[in-house]
């Protein structure tokens, strides 16, 4: 026999993720994320009591990127967490990703709801560059110009070359010569060895 009974959704007891501050996370740097909505009290959470993670709040990506050291305030209506630097994800475990936000309450393990259209880029991602075909000299000095998003804006964690499509041990580098969060710009080095169908590789902090 079937058990027969009763059972009510309440919104005003769901955790509810609103809003995130910002909706393209730079890999080249670690960032704090705020996450806005309706979250249990810190003082109803229960430390690290739960199994499946090691503190009170989890934040964590569809794609497995992880918010460390993540708290709730004391009006219960903002999560913050830090995310590290960039890790070699794969670009669909980058663009569009949805959070999840878990707590360790009194009750257990309680997941909050995510609204429609609260996601991120949580990497760095390049739309386009140019030149994206023709022909260079091998005296150097090409000028690329790389469009994308997530890149920070530190020269010297970006690194760009050119990679023989048929020989990955041959390659030219891209003197970066300025950077944004959305553009770099480089210049070719001279090369003597000739490549006929390159592709175009960027590396922040060497992902």
């Amino acid at each position: 026999a079937g058990i027969i009974g009763t059972f009510t959704y309440d919104w005003s007891l769901t955790h509810v993720v609103e809003s995130i501050n910002m909706n393209v996370i730079p890999s080249a740097h670690t960032t704090v994320l705020e996450f806005g909505g309706m979250f249990p009290l810190a003082s109803a959470l229960a430390g690290n009591n739960c199994t499946l993670f090691s503190a009170s709040v989890d934040v964590v990506f569809d794609g497995g990127r992880k918010c460390f050291d993540a708290v709730v305030n004391a009006a219960g209506d903002s999560v913050s967490c830090t995310l590290v630097r960039g890790d070699a994800l794969a670009f669909s475990d980058q663009a569009d990703q949805t959070p999840q936000i878990r707590f360790c309450t009194a009750q257990g393990i309680e997941l909050a709801h995510v609204n429609p259209g609260v996601k991120a880029d949580v990497a760095n991602r390049i739309v386009s560059f140019t030149p994206s075909s023709g022909t260079v000299g091998l005296g150097g000095n090409a000028a690329v110009r790389i469009i994308g998003v997530g890149f920070g804006t530190v020269v010297d964690a970006v690194g760009v070359r050119i990679i023989d499509v048929n020989d990955a041990s041959l390659s030219i580098a891209c003197r970066v010569s300025s950077i944004s969060e959305t553009e770099v710009n480089c210049a070719t080095d001279a090369s003597e060895t000739e490549i006929a169908d390159g592709i175009l590789e960027l590396q922040i902090n060497g992902f």
